[in-house]
């Protein structure tokens, strides 16, 4: 009976506490210009976030490239329908002839739909750029993907 009872724990637990909700999105995200995102979950909890957009506002007009590792953690008691998440990076901006590399940190909020293969994401990324223009920037952006499997 204790056996029975230990293993029917363990599965509830198992797919509750670590039951991953998709694993690949590719979509869009926009706030400091128009972004091409892409989430691959490395665990259940972790994922790579990989980012490409094009910059053609005010003195920037260029490509930046974006890694990030996050960290998800539910909001919900669902399992992994409304997650928030945290994590880091670094950036390589090139605008007009200069290169700046930066070190992001990440914070947001995802949503992932029951019934469409779509998730919805909020978040912030503040940046510290190296080098000769050294600087501080903070991005806030929404994204929206579409989940590939």
């Amino acid at each position: 009976m204790r056996k029975t009872l230990a293993f029917i724990a363990f599965i509830f637990c198992s797919t509750v506490l670590c039951a991953q909700y998709y694993d690949t999105s590719l979509g869009l995200r926009a706030g400091t210009g128009l972004n091409v995102s892409g989430k691959k979950f490395l665990t259940e909890s972790t994922a790579a976030e990989a980012i490409v957009g094009l910059y053609g506002y005010g003195k920037f007009n260029g490509l930046g490239l974006t890694a990030l590792y996050q960290i998800h953690n539910p909001i919900d008691n669902q399992g992994h329908q409304l997650v928030w998440y945290y994590g880091g990076g670094g950036s390589l901006v090139l605008v007009e002839g200069s290169t700046f590399l930066g070190a992001n940190g990440n914070v947001g909020i995802e949503y992932v739909f029951d019934d469409l293969p779509i998730n919805f994401a909020v978040d912030a990324l503040p940046t510290l750029f190296f080098g000769n223009d050294a600087g501080f920037d903070i991005s806030f952006s929404a994204a929206i993907r579409y989940i590939l499997n």
